[in-house]
């Protein structure tokens, strides 16, 4: 019999081969199924063993059994139809070596990347299924309490109230875990400054549905200044006719200095059966010290004056004096939320998220000196314009200080569930509707203070309704398709009703291949600080002058434009996915979507100076009176049209090189704490064999399960019962497993349903004499129903457990092994169990790696850009910025490829990962300098991670303890930018560019 998964919903059949392919041939995902089963009719086997060998024939199944159907609504899984376009067990968690779920996630950027918003949206994170308040609730974890992680397109979002700009990631935690987490991490540029030093004190544990994170973190990061990289400091006219100042790079830092303090704390506590809550609070500190150079100043030198060079009016543009001009940053933030998620007897669920952002943001930047008095003194030839300045005429720096404080709070309510149902399934529905306030006070001086507030209320409805499948026999040849329809509408105060309609169509002719096509409009507000953020002027910023083809000193105002207004956004999008392999030990999957968007009045920045951007917007630029940049205006402004046809696609694969097996235990090492004879919790462990599976489903009470020996077996342990999830379950026996109580039978894991739930006697007798019978687990099955760390209870002196539960072969959580090794694994057999050993410090079993075995994993996504346009207002020329037209730093690269990969092998990680984009011009004139080249660019990183509990067996010291060496920019790559005749402007010397470029970084990290 073979497995299959469902996102949703688990179905396992047993019939006629007509029965068994139909159930294969799909994965159609419904809200909830009423349980049913089927009466075993005519003889069963006589043992185990035969029936564990017997034919499968149509006489011999239904003489055994005519049909029984385990249906159940998975908790921790999502809502909807739609199967992720990725899925990461522990073990392939645990080879990317990362510390906390961020850390993770950021390194599973590119899978999880969309390219439906605007930019690369983060996307929106879930936690066993439900909605929580923001990645703050789960992004401190340890990637040790992650079971699995499953990355889903930007459709599901819908069935969550969101908009569909933003792919899902499914957080699967442990069902027990606990661990005290300490970080050290150091890293500095190979050519010196830059220097980056962040500690972690964390603390987490999870119990079934109770979860607490506090985590306190200090970052600091040193200045690089543009003395350490040996760059030019000059830029435009600034000159220093005394010769005394000198140069200004030791006064302007390519990167500031930055100090960031964080304390982020989670609680989630199951209130009653059915309500669960959670509460986030977050606070952070930041300051950022930057140096802008020396102040400078336009001076006139009019005719006839004892200091003129010529008989005409001149100007000189230079420095004043040597002072330090600096901007410093200081910004305080502060994040509640709260989250309630209910599961209701008739197949609804309902969510409530509550959020509060607070924010003070300080800035203050010194500014030129006031050159009033000066400039009387020149006029009246007192003083030399070109020589030493007088302070007393200078005075004191001038200075701007700007302050923003915003307030939001927000509310959003979801509930989602089956409205009825029809032939080919249940059709489900999720509406959202939500409420949200924010204000804005922005103060600066010598600027006019602004303060603005905004409302705002949101509702949204989502409807999927089956058309055809396989499993209830509706079209069935077709496969399983479904349509589902979005309506939203928000009203927004200052902008009216703004509406959202999506459609989209989701087709699985096979199992292992799904395709989506949808088409969503909606509309993007500006914030409030895009309108009514303070202004700030920053002096002495260089920016490169296509028009001129030079690089000017120019002063920046950025802020808010309160007359920015909503953009339109209309998007097509065809996607597949296809699990090209799925074996045991070798996993590939491929995601493709084709996207065709179009934006009207979108919303962007003004960074660069070129003829087609000063043409459409000019009071954005101010020249000189000999045309060079002198004030450039960067806030955000409506485009009129942007037009992009894109694709991207890419593929993950995994590799079992070598599976993990169980090394010999060290002489005189006792059994570690939790695996001696069962009693309490563990006797129920034992007992009712609890596992929790990669995959896990909460079957409704009463769900019928089968059981592998003769007998019936009651589970009255919290009224639970536990079978393996994914499964076609064969009957070993004539008895049944039933699940009477109040509780739910829980299917769960990858395996075969071995009827392990059975508290009865008779129940665990027959599992145990049908143990060698049962078909083991899939490799990426888990099993690990608790981890603990603990290191006043760590006493093995072996980095190995006991025979435990059978873990899985990616290095997933080993049942009885690695105690000592890393987390505890206490499997499902409680002690000893009847499994096979448990994996050495893998996973789940330990923690880091997988074991002693060996994987491989890859993934590699190629983004190409066919179309590429913007016409910035309705009269102005369409720009092509695939074929030299730009709106900012260059053009649009055609390709792009990313690649992350990574093998592992007891205990010894090596990752690398890169990103590969292809080569753009810009055609802009350049006052006659001809075209701008930007070109490709490879940028390679690596990571080596040390499991030292794996190269130190049995030493204390070296338990749950890893050393990472990583290498950022191998090869000290920075894009090459120059013009026809090979020169490199100023502003693009590479140091501009990349400050940091090859960086050495150092890790400790330990579990306590």
């Amino acid at each position: 019999m073979q497995n299959y998964q469902m996102s949703e919903v688990s179905f396992a059949i047993k019939a006629s081969p007509r029965l068994i392919l139909a159930a294969l041939a799909t994965t159609i995902t419904l809200a909830a199924l009423r349980p049913a089963s089927a009466a075993s009719a005519g003889p069963s086997q006589s043992s185990p063993e035969a029936a564990a060998t017997a034919p499968d024939t149509d006489q011999e199944a239904d003489q055994s059994l005519d049909e029984v159907v385990v249906e159940a609504v998975a908790p921790d899984a999502v809502v909807g139809d739609i199967p992720p376009e990725n899925q990461l067990n522990p073990a392939q968690i645990a080879a990317y070596g990362d510390s906390t779920v961020n850390d993770l996630l950021n390194d599973v950027a590119q899978q999880t990347q969309s390219d439906q918003g605007q930019g690369n949206t983060a996307p929106i994170i879930l936690v066993n299924g439900k909605r929580v308040s923001g990645v703050n609730e789960v992004g401190d974890l340890p990637t040790e309490s992650v079971l699995r992680v499953d990355i889903l397109p930007e459709e599901v979002a819908l069935r969550y109230g969101y908009g569909a700009q933003q792919k899902v990631v499914n957080i699967i935690l442990r069902r027990n875990f606990r661990a005290k987490l300490f970080d050290l991490t150091g890293s500095e540029p190979t050519e010196g400054g830059g220097e980056s030093d962040m500690a972690d004190a964390n603390y987490s544990r999870i119990h079934n549905n109770d979860r607490v994170n506090v985590v306190a973190r200090v970052q600091t990061q040193e200045s690089i200044l543009e003395s350490d990289r040996g760059v030019s400091s000059t830029a435009g006219a600034v000159s220093d006719p005394t010769g005394s100042i000198g140069n200004d790079s030791d006064a302007r830092t390519l990167e500031p200095a930055t100090n960031t303090y964080s304390l982020n704390s989670v609680f989630a506590y199951k209130l009653s059966q059915a309500l669960q809550g959670s509460f986030n609070a977050r606070a952070t500190y930041q300051t950022t010290q930057a140096k802008d150079g020396y102040p400078a100043a336009n001076l006139d030198v009019p005719a006839g004056t004892p200091y003129a060079l010529e008989d005409v009016d001149t100007m000189v543009d230079r420095y004043l004096s040597g002072a330090t001009l600096h901007q410093d940053a200081n910004t305080g933030a502060a994040h509640m939320g709260v989250t309630l998620n209910a599961d209701l007897p008739a197949r609804w669920r309902l969510s409530f998220i509550g959020i509060y952002d607070y924010s003070d943001a300080l800035t203050e930047t010194q500014r030129t000196y006031e050159t009033t008095n000066l400039q009387t003194a020149i006029n009246a030839g007192q003083v030399n314009p070109y020589g030493v300045l007088p302070l007393s005429l200078l005075g004191a720096l001038g200075r701007q200080d700007a302050d923003a404080i915003s307030n939001t709070g927000s509310g959003s309510f979801l509930a989602n569930g089956t409205l009825f149902k029809v032939r080919a399934g249940n059709v489900t529905s999720s509406l959202q509707f939500g409420a949200n306030y924010s204000d804005l006070d922005a103060r600066s001086i010598g600027r006019v203070s602004m303060s603005s507030a905004r409302t705002q209320g949101t509702e949204q409805i989502s409807v999927n309704y089956p058309l055809t499948s396989r499993l209830n026999h509706v079209l069935g040849f077709i496969g399983d398709t479904s349509v589902n329809v979005t309506v939203g509408l928000t009203q927004v105060s200052g902008y009216g009703d703004l509406s959202t309609i999506g459609y989209g169509l989701h087709w699985m002719p096979v199992s292992s291949l799904s395709f989506l096509a949808t088409i969503n409009q909606d509309h993007q507000v500006p914030t409030l600080t895009q309108l009514d953020g303070p202004l700030i002027n920053t002096p002495n910023i260089r920016l490169y002058d296509y028009v001129l083809g030079q690089t000017d000193t120019v002063t920046q105002l950025s802020g808010g434009n309160p007359d920015l207004i909503a953009d339109d956004r209309h998007v097509f999008k065809i996607g597949a996915t296809w699990n090209a392999i799925d074996k045991p030990k070798t996993k590939l999957n491929f995601t493709a979507s084709y996207l065709d968007s179009v934006t009207r009045n979108a919303i962007g920045s003004l960074t660069t100076a070129t003829s087609a951007i000063e043409a459409a917007f000019p009071d954005q630029f101010e020249r000189s009176e000999d045309d060079e940049l002198i004030e450039v205006d960067d806030r955000a402004v409506n485009f009129s049209q942007e037009s992009r046809h894109d694709l991207r696609w890419g593929f993950n694969f995994t590799k079992v090189l070598r599976e993990p097996t169980r090394p010999r235990r060290f002489p005189g090492a006792r059994p570690p704490a939790g695996f001696g004879p069962p009693n309490g919790f563990r006797q129920r462990q034992a007992t009712g064999m609890q596992g929790r599976g990669n995959d896990q489903v909460h079957a409704q009470a009463n769900a019928a399960s089968t059981a592998q020996g003769g007998g019936q077996g009651n589970s009255e342990s919290n009224g639970q019962t536990n079978a393996q999830r994914n499964t076609t379950c064969r009957p070993q026996g004539s008895g049944t497993a039933t699940s009477p109580g109040n509780g739910e039978a829980n299917a769960q894991g990858s395996g075969r349903c071995n009827a392990h739930n059975s508290t009865s006697q008779a129940g665990l007798a027959a599992t145990t004499s049908s143990a060698q019978a049962i078909p083991t687990a899939p490799p990426d099955s888990n099993t690990l129903d608790e981890v603990e760390v603990d290191g006043s209870r760590n006493t093995d002196a072996s980095p190995f457990g006991p025979p435990g539960a059978r873990g899985g072969r990616f290095g997933g959580r080993g049942g009885g092994g690695a105690r000592a090794g890393a987390l505890s694994g206490r499997g499902p057999s409680g002690a000893g169990g009847f499994g096979r050993p448990g994996n050495r410090g893998g996973a789940g079993g330990g923690g880091f790696g997988s074991g002693n075995g060996a994987q491989l994993d890859v993934s590699l996504y190629h983004s190409w850009y066919f179309m590429d346009t913007v016409r910035l207002t309705p009269g102005s020329p369409q720009i092509d910025l695939l074929n030299g037209g730009s709106i900012g730093e260059g053009g649009q690269p055609r390709h792009q490829f990313q690649l992350n990969a990574g093998v592992i092998d007891n205990g010894i990680g090596y990752r690398v990962s890169g990103v590969w984009t292809s080569a753009t011009a810009v055609l802009d004139s350049g006052n006659g300098e001809g075209p701008l080249y930007y070109s490709s660019l490879l940028t390679l990183d690596a990571r080596l991670f040390v499991n030292l509990q794996q190269r130190f067996l049995g030493k204390r010291w070296a338990r749950n303890a890893r050393v990472t060496l990583a290498l950022s920019n191998i090869f000290n790559k920075r894009q090459d930018i120059h013009g026809v005749a090979g020169e490199i402007p100023q502003i693009y010397q590479p140091p501009f560019l990349d400050p940091y470029g090859r960086t050495v970084g150092i890790e400790f990290r330990k579990l306590f």
